[in-house]
């Protein structure tokens, strides 16, 4: 069973803060299935928005989405309704619905988790 929690303890991802010029206070969420590391996104909330820089998730999208959400889901928490991307590949984020074309800012966490209850409904 997929579970996501925020890692505490850095150390592990420095080499892609230095690789992805990531600044030093951002925070890291891990992806676990059966005990199992399978992904991770580097993220910092900021006052207006939060900031996503790097998501690993193998080539599994289902898992990408989950990561992401999980961290709109955070910074909706707080209050919190936009989000940038400023991974070096936007592609995917785009392709899961993130994004709009030209752009790298998702400007509605909102209407994001809004989606996740037209889907469950359809169901």
């Amino acid at each position: 069973m997929l579970e996501i929690h925020q890692r505490e303890n850095i150390e592990n991802y420095i080499d892609y803060f230095k690789k992805y010029n990531i600044p030093d206070d951002a925070n890291v969420v891990e992806a676990f299935d059966k005990g199992n590391v399978t992904g991770f996104a580097i993220y910092k909330i900021k006052e207006d928005a939060v900031f996503i820089y790097h998501v690993e998730y193998g080539d599994d999208l289902y898992l990408c989405d989950g990561i992401v959400r999980t961290v709109l889901f955070k910074a909706s928490m707080l209050g919190i309704n936009k989000a940038k991307f400023e991974a070096k590949d936007l592609s995917v984020f785009k392709k899961l619905g993130f994004l709009e074309k030209e752009s790298d800012w998702l400007i509605s966490i909102e209407s994001v988790m809004d989606g996740c209850k037209k889907c469950k409904n359809s169901c």
